[in-house]
């Protein structure tokens, strides 16, 4: 628990019990409270036992100097055979912690250092609860009651960068298909946007306008939820129906973001975790020392057992490479003689180009040399030397369009050139329409080997090296798994699905025709052996790291 003790505007006191703890006593909140007041009006460390169950104790320790109290951090234990001197030690340095943590709040101007702490202990209690829609629901109530306004809109960034309406005061289960919802997730949208709206700068957002308008509220003050690396998480949106709020506040609300954003991220990051809090919960059941101890020495050496580490990705079959038959000039296409799946060899006609267009312009043009060598011959022989090197001139002339034609007339036959499958190219259907220069009429491939490209994250790619074994898995052939190592790891990374990943290539052997391009299938590349805890834990692991380095 932590209570403030300012004398004007003073904060409510935030509290975080556990379920255990809250067993001791009922009014455990309240016997805790008046200990921290003991704290702080005799200027001291406080530690009793607790009246229902003396092997509890309540420790309280003042926060700041003793000119100055910021207020007191209170802490209920069961400390079992620990002296209580060293939870008194630790509980001193927390308090040490905290107060430097908040002279570093109030040195940014605006900001109200002891609200945005309330805000982290609040926020923080999402940890007890379960499901991800009753910890929505938690973390929405105490947004509302941590700003005193009348309504919190939450939304978060899906996959495809859209925001998301995840909670919504007052309302226990958020449809996004209604016209309010609508709303709400334009006006996080907005805030993503622009990083902060407020309805009270006089920016006149018509967004927020409409949302005020449709929601009979007053004033709104919307937040984009961006953690410590720069990256968009979500927004909120708080709404007052009444009393204007204070501009000192607003600027507490923008220093929050960091905070807001890992609390999101948490929210998000639920998964798997109803199933470990059942099993610590039946350890707190076991009643003799002995046997916890058993079990954590057991549980010890199991989160120290080596395991396969694998990491997961999509991936998708393209063709070693491919080549493209295209048009040499503008024609009309006489005859389409391939499509989509048939095998050509090289050399194969594909299509036919109408020719009648240049032979008849050949013609004309032969005839035009005809008559420029009997004009050269003329002036030959009367003896004009200037006209006759003039009509000279005009046969090359005629001779190099000539020359040009016939190339053309040599390309009117589009032949393969390669040995493979036709993959695109349905020509068949505009037989008789005309074709530029330039347009890919066929794209030709050879499947007997085939490149499956895994689009790895970017927090894995670390792990990925050339060499390492790969098992897949595709939609059409789920019975059916594909062994390979990795060859390629492509340096600079992509974007794919709205995910940061970088391509990771292996090659099959195709004799069978069985895979073909565009297929679709899972990947697990064999990352060698890791410790069971560190598979585990490293992603809580790393979002703890975030929630640490958004705070300091």
């Amino acid at each position: 628990m932590y209570q403030s003790a300012a004398r004007k505007n003073p904060i409510e006191p935030v509290e975080l019990f556990s379920r255990q703890a809250l067993s001791w006593s009922p009014e455990l909140g309240r016997i805790l409270n008046e200990n921290g007041q003991d704290a702080l009006e005799n200027s001291r460390i406080v530690s009793r036992a607790l009246e229902e169950n003396g092997a509890v104790y309540l420790l309280s320790c003042p926060v700041g100097s003793r000119d100055r109290y910021r207020g007191c951090l209170s802490f209920v234990i069961l400390p079992g055979k620990q002296p209580i001197e060293s939870f008194l030690a630790v509980i001193q340095l927390l308090a040490v912690i905290l107060s430097s943590f908040l002279d570093k709040l109030e040195s940014i101007t605006g900001v109200d250092g002891e609200k945005l702490l309330q805000l982290t202990i609040a926020v923080a209690g999402i940890i007890g609860h379960r499901g991800r829609k009753e910890a929505y629901l938690y973390f929405n109530e105490q947004l509302r009651s941590w700003a005193g306004c009348d309504m919190v809109a939450v939304g978060s960034l899906n996959d495809s960068g859209q925001v998301v309406l995840k909670s919504l005061s007052d309302v226990t289960s958020v449809d996004s298909r209604t016209e309010r919802s609508r709303i709400l997730m334009k006006g996080l949208s907005e805030c993503v946007i622009h990083q902060h709206v407020d309805t009270d700068s006089g920016e006149g957002n018509p967004v927020f306008q409409e949302m005020l308008h449709v929601f009979s509220q007053k004033h709104a003050c919307g937040l984009a939820l961006v953690n410590g690396e720069g990256v968009r998480r979500g927004a909120v949106v708080f709404f007052w129906d009444g009393k204007k709020k204070d501009m000192r506040f607003t600027d507490t609300i923008r220093a929050s973001g960091q905070i807001l954003a890992s609390a999101l991220l948490a929210l998000e990051n639920r998964k798997g975790m109803s199933g470990g809090i059942i099993r610590l919960n039946r350890l707190r059941r076991l009643k003799t020392g002995a046997m916890v101890a058993v079990m954590a020495i057991l549980l010890g050496l199991f989160s120290l057992l080596p395991v396969p580490f694998r990491i997961h990705a999509n991936c998708s079959v393209l063709p070693v490479y491919k080549r493209f038959v295209v048009a040499g000039f503008d024609g009309i296409l006489k005859q389409a003689l391939v499509q989509p799946g048939d095998r050509v060899q090289q050399g194969q006609v594909m299509a036919k180009l109408d020719g009648r267009e240049t032979a008849l312009l050949k013609g004309s043009l032969e005839a035009e040399r005809q008559k420029a060598l009997k004009t050269r011959d003329h002036h030959l022989a009367t003896g004009d030397t200037a006209a006759t090197q003039i009509a000279q001139l005009e046969v090359l002339r005629l001779e190099k369009q000539i020359d040009l034609l016939r190339e053309r007339e040599h390309h009117l036959v589009l032949t393969s050139p390669i040995d493979g499958i036709v993959l695109a190219g349905d020509m068949m259907r505009i037989q008789g329409s005309p074709v530029n220069k330039g347009k890919v009429l066929f794209e030709v491939a050879p499947l007997n080997k085939m490149i499956v490209e895994l689009g790895v994250a970017e927090e894995n790619i670390g792990y990925i090296s050339r060499g390492m074994s790969v098992k897949i898995r595709f939609e059409a052939f789920r019975n059916q798994a594909w062994q390979g190592e990795v060859q390629r790891i492509k340096p600079e990374a992509e974007i794919r699905n709205n995910r940061n990943v970088f391509l990771v290539e292996l090659e099959f052997d195709n004799l069978d025709d069985r895979l073909r391009p565009g297929m679709k299938g899972k990947a697990n590349v064999e990352g060698g052996k890791k410790p069971l805890a560190w598979i585990v834990f490293r992603k809580p692991w790393y979002t703890f790291l975030q929630l640490i380095d958004s705070l300091w």
